[in-house]
């Protein structure tokens, strides 16, 4: 393994061609950075932007939205030295004669098998900001039900949604879940089994200004200039995101690996409606009433769920609000913005320069397993999750799994070895969280989930863990044998191979070796 810290600056930026070139150690944090500068973005980003560039464009991270790609998508050439020591730029088609399009194909999302990339330039856009809506729907709505939508302001209307990508948010109807993930330039969903409810964020480019934003909330030197009604912000703020949204919520996956029970209970009040709309008054009340309900059932009845009057199941599992310069409104805050969400639906909206929207908080460290299916297969694979899941929280002893479950979307890619490869894609990831990074059972969960995307044609992210072998890519990726030949054209002797590419690409070691490498994703500081 090559560290590549180093290695960590910007070459060039042009803003007249929209690209910027820069050293593959770099982190995605100062690409924004750099950009920002000079008015431009990248057009798509994933869930954290502390990764290296060339990490992202060698293992396939990828954002969500259905007419984007992954990082590796955006790349318009690369740098690799060889194993040879001969150093060679490759893009999509000639270079000075030569035909270097089969390195470059094989060297994106190809895991650093076939030299060290020592230079990247990517395709970015203009600045933009993202409106983001999100909304509570129930899991049902991708089976069938109805369920009305919004335009990117968050005003209730009839249009259609099924037309891709458009600024128009209609109904959610019967196969609704590819509708939905064409309903917005950038849509993402939060599913919580415990309370059967989903999180629907749909994110829509916009170049309006930013309003001015509040100070931080780590500072207290001008708590005196502030008004009563933004100081009570303030204080609602570190309480629900600071002390709910992270304290509690960490110490309650440590109870739950004693007492797996609590697992299901915290997952109905962090996905109640109190929690999402941050109402103190409904939120004392769905404690209350989880609280009693938990002295009697200790075992979970799918289709029912343990609710005040007023909580519906819903939570947005990013920390929101003054910590990090987000612009939230409320349900009760769209009255003086002009906007008009349905009356049926908690909804909450966001509003900010694009990867602070595309970014979430990762809260601690994870075990974390991803696979891309092919979005024509998505609705029917996640009522196969559901119907699993079910059975699960039926079982006295059965598996309490932590929330949420992550669904996205993203387009067709060309690219050799990315899991988007020739179809359009919808990634489903599961997390077990390692509260006070004590180690988590996650094996049974795991096995089990990989079963379910391995019958539905998954192809796992590489960056996650996987179990994958030789033959099983030889029967998912076309162009796999391809690869291998580059690959073996260019380092001949393996000088690339490490114990993962040995592994997973090459089907080398022994039993012990060829169990799935889990990698963590630990929490973002805001």
């Amino acid at each position: 393994m090559i560290r590549m810290d180093k290695l960590d600056k910007v070459i060039e930026v042009d803003p007249s061609n929209c690209t910027i070139t820069a050293q593959p150690g770099i982190s995605l944090t100062s690409v924004h950075a750099h950009l920002s500068r000079y008015d431009l973005a990248m057009s798509n980003v994933g869930s954290i932007s502390e990764q290296s560039l060339g990490g992202c464009v060698s293992s396939g991270t990828h954002g969500s939205g259905i007419s984007f790609g992954s990082v590796a998508s955006q790349v318009l050439d690369v740098d690799v030295i060889l194993a040879s020591g001969k150093k060679v730029r490759c893009k999509k088609g000639e270079l000075k004669g030569e035909n270097n399009e089969r390195l470059f194909m094989a060297t994106l999302c190809g895991l650093g098998t076939t030299g060290v990339v020592v230079r990247v330039t990517l395709k970015v856009e203009k600045a933009f900001r993202l409106r983001e809506v999100r909304e509570l729907i129930s899991f049902e709505a991708f089976e069938g039900v109805t369920v009305a939508a919004k335009d990117v302001n968050g005003v209730a209307n009839g249009n259609g949604i099924g037309n891709g990508v458009s600024h128009a948010h209609g109904e959610v109807k019967k196969g609704g879940l590819e509708e939905v993930m064409a309903s917005a330039e950038h849509v993402r969903i939060w599913w919580y089994p415990q309370s059967n409810r989903v999180c629907l964020s749909r994110s829509n480019r916009t170049y309006d200004p930013l309003p001015l934003p509040l100070p931080p909330s780590s500072s207290f030197t001008w708590l005196h200039s502030l008004s009563p009604r933004t100081l009570s912000r303030v204080l609602e703020t570190w309480f629900w995101d600071t002390f709910l949204g992270h304290s509690v919520l960490q110490f309650s996956y440590f109870v739950g690996r004693h007492f797996p029970e609590v697992n299901y209970y915290a997952g109905l009040f962090y996905s109640s409606e109190a929690f999402f709309r941050r109402s103190l008054g409904v939120g004392l009340k769905a404690i209350l009433t989880i609280g009693i309900g938990s002295l009697w059932r200790w075992r979970w009845r799918p289709g029912k769920s343990v609710s005040s009057s007023r909580s519906s199941p819903f939570t947005h599992p990013r920390t929101n609000g003054i910590t990090n310069g987000h612009t939230i409104k409320t349900d009760s805050d769209h009255h003086r913005d002009h906007i008009h969400p349905s009356p049926t639906h908690p909804t909450i909206t966001l509003f900010d320069v694009s990867h602070k929207i595309f970014n979430v908080d990762c809260l601690f460290p994870q075990y974390t397993i991803e696979y891309s299916i092919p979005l024509s297969n998505a609705t029917s694979c996640l009522r196969d999750v559901k119907k699993w899941l079910d059975e699960e929280h039926s079982k006295k002893g059965g598996l309490r799994p932590h929330f949420p479950i992550e669904v996205r979307c993203s387009e067709a890619e060309d690219i050799w070895l990315s899991p988007g490869f020739g179809r359009e894609n919808c990634w489903i990831g599961i997390i077990v969280y390692k509260p006070y990074a004590l180690p988590m059972e996650h094996a049974q969960l795991f096995a089990h989930f990989s079963f379910i995307m391995r019958s539905h044609g998954g192809r796992p992210h590489w960056a996650k863990t996987h179990d994958f072998s030789p033959v099983d890519l030889h029967q998912l990726y076309p162009m796999f044998g391809e690869f291998l030949n580059v690959v073996k054209e260019v380092d001949p002797e393996g000088m690339f191979r490490n114990e993962y590419v040995k592994r997973h690409l090459y089907g080398e070691g022994g039993e012990g070796e060829k169990d799935a490498v889990g990698l963590e994703v630990f929490r973002k500081d805001v």
